[in-house]
């Protein structure tokens, strides 16, 4: 298993140029000898006192390397009732320019429309962290935390509400040949 992320830089001084770089994340890669070193944690027996009053997990996955600075992943599963967890995608809302006369549609004032249908991802602030939007699945940050001195980390937090987070959540009986939440997760 692995967390991968895709990093786009486009050439606009040619036409339809863009170059991907892979990002590993997390994951368990031989050649180098790193390992997933995965961590599962309940919210409610977190050493942070935020976590206390929450129900859920948490899942730390190591083992990534993106320029000489080692990644991991920290995901938290969240309690909630009311979502399966496949709820509504993060997209921005800002107002596209018009169409200009080069042929350039739906540009923002921000970056690209990555779509075609007039809405991009949204892009973060800092102070923001993941609590503004109404995803089941939510971007918090992904930035180079130093958890000792000397030691930098470059961490990808999710936030992933869903009742399937939930101790009480008694079991669906399998009724259709759809794919379950959690293979939603291994394929993310």
């Amino acid at each position: 298993m692995a967390v991968c992320a895709l990093r786009e830089t486009i050439n606009f001084g040619e036409d339809k140029n863009s170059t991907f770089t892979p990002i590993e994340i997390a994951g368990t890669y031989a050649s180098d000898g790193r390992q997933l070193d995965e961590r599962f944690e309940l919210l409610r027996n977190s050493k942070s006192h935020a976590d206390s009053g929450r129900e859920g997990f948490r899942v730390e996955l190591h083992g990534g390397n993106f320029a000489k600075i080692d990644n991991q992943a920290i995901i938290e599963f969240v309690c909630d009732k009311n979502r399966t967890g496949l709820e509504e995608n993060e997209l921005d809302d800002r107002k596209k320019e018009p169409d200009s006369e080069d042929g350039d549609k739906g540009k923002d004032t921000e970056g690209e429309d990555k779509d075609g249908k007039g809405q991009s991802l949204k892009r973060r602030d800092e102070a923001s962290g993941c609590g503004d939007s109404n995803a089941s699945l939510r971007f918090c940050k992904y930035g180079i935390d130093e958890p000792e001195k000397g030691k930098k980390i470059r961490t990808l937090r999710l936030e992933w509400r869903t009742k399937h987070a939930c101790e009480d959540t008694p079991a669906e009986p399998s009724e259709s040949s759809s794919w379950g939440f959690f293979t939603w997760f291994i394929i993310m």
